[in-house]
């Protein structure tokens, strides 16, 4: 197999940032899993956002979820915002086995919002939040006409 050298090492990719006039990426998440930060050693749960279409499509972006007590907000929005936690359970005590997390996280796909930063002099995107692909689903048809009123009430 010939290896491709693309001469930019240790670059982040770059996209346009997602705002008024460029929508949020589709991302696949791939190889979610749980690992410990680089930057604090404290226990992340890491993945690639791949893009899926567009201009950007097959680009990788990184992204993480701090798994400690202060942060884990930032993984349950996420979780809400992609459909995975019931409306039931949002803003409540309550737990999940975070192998099952990776589980259900690894190849779904989501929207992502994106930003760019400066990280040690250099731009790279960031994903600021995911949300669920229901706003995709086309809309529904018309609701029919309704029934002529009736004189009793069923109830």
């Amino acid at each position: 197999m010939r290896l491709k050298f693309s001469g930019t090492a240790g670059d982040f990719p770059v996209v346009p940032a997602t705002g008024p006039n460029v929508p949020d990426y589709k991302v696949r998440l791939e190889d979610v899993q749980e690992s410990i930060s680089k930057e604090n050693n404290k226990p992340i749960i890491s993945c690639r956002a791949i893009i899926v279409g567009g201009e950007y499509d097959g680009v990788g972006l990184p992204h993480q979820w701090s798994m400690q007590e202060q942060a884990i907000w930032r993984l349950e929005t996420d979780l809400w915002a992609m459909g995975l936690v019931s409306d039931e359970r949002r803003g409540k005590p309550f737990e999940l086995d975070s192998v099952e997390v990776v589980a259900v996280l690894n190849g779904i796909e989501a929207f992502a919002t994106v930003y760019t930063e400066q990280w040690k002099g250099k731009d790279r995107s960031k994903i600021g939040s995911l949300r669920g692909l229901e706003l995709e689903k086309p809309a529904p048809a018309p609701a029919p006409a309704p029934a002529p009123a009736r004189s009793k009430k069923p109830f």
